[in-house]
């Protein structure tokens, strides 16, 4: 996933060239967009990185593919009363796909609310290169290690999309997560912010609450 930015820019310079009007009037599901998004867990590991999503809409049906891909590196010291200090260089990557879709319940032109159903899977690398500095001054060696762990999962939801005041956007969603293994599955909540220069251009905050993790984010999105 080393290649994503790349992708974002290549996907913008394919669907978006130029502003179609002044004011946005409806809510769209075709679309690219590209930002910047944070990972957080509740065990404390926050991981920053991209988002790429593609949306289209056939008929009632639309089509999504997300990719997201979250790194962070750098040294740790964690002391040990009676023992020493151990010093750690530490790299974190963690990449998640989904695909999927679903149906489009059309409110009025401002407003709808659809139901989809993404496959997905989560893909997490770790790796550690430590050594320690004992109480009385000597130094052990040093050691590397590293783990990874690939979930397979679904995710099931529900999501209400709005536009007001002619520029300003809201999408609302519950929705269900199912890992499979021995990851939890949790229920929820998600919550985006939109304003529209136009038609074509929104930027966009968006915030996912679920049991384990956080999500949050800001992105740009060019609607076709």
């Amino acid at each position: 996933m080393k290649q994503l930015p790349s992708l974002a820019g290549l996907a913008l310079l394919l669907f978006g060239t130029s502003a179609m009007a002044e004011q946005a009037q409806a809510v769209n599901y075709d679309y690219v967009e590209v930002g910047y998004k944070r990972h957080s867990e509740s065990s404390d590991l926050s991981l920053g990185g991209m988002q790429l999503t593609l949306s289209k809409r056939v008929n009632e049906f639309y089509f999504e593919l997300n990719a997201e891909q979250f790194e962070r590196s750098g040294p740790e010291v964690d002391h040990f009363e009676g023992f020493g200090t151990m010093y750690s260089n530490d790299e974190y990557e963690l990449n998640q796909y989904r695909l999927g879709g679903g149906f489009v319940f059309d409110l009025d032109t401002t407003s709808a609310i659809d139901v989809g159903l993404l496959l997905g899977k989560l893909e997490l690398d770790y790796r550690s290169e430590y050594w320690t500095r004992r109480s009385d001054g000597s130094n052990s060696e040093l050691r590397y290690a590293s783990s990874s762990r690939d979930v397979d999962f679904w995710d099931l939801r529900v999501q209400y999309q709005t536009v007001f005041f002619d520029n300003l956007a809201l999408k609302a969603a519950v929705g269900y997560e199912h890992l499979s293994g021995e990851a939890p599955n949790s229920l929820y909540g998600l919550l985006a912010v939109g304003y529209h220069f136009n038609e074509a251009w929104s930027v966009n905050t968006e915030y996912r609450y679920v049991d384990e993790y956080r999500n949050w984010g800001v992105n740009l999105q060019y609607a076709f």
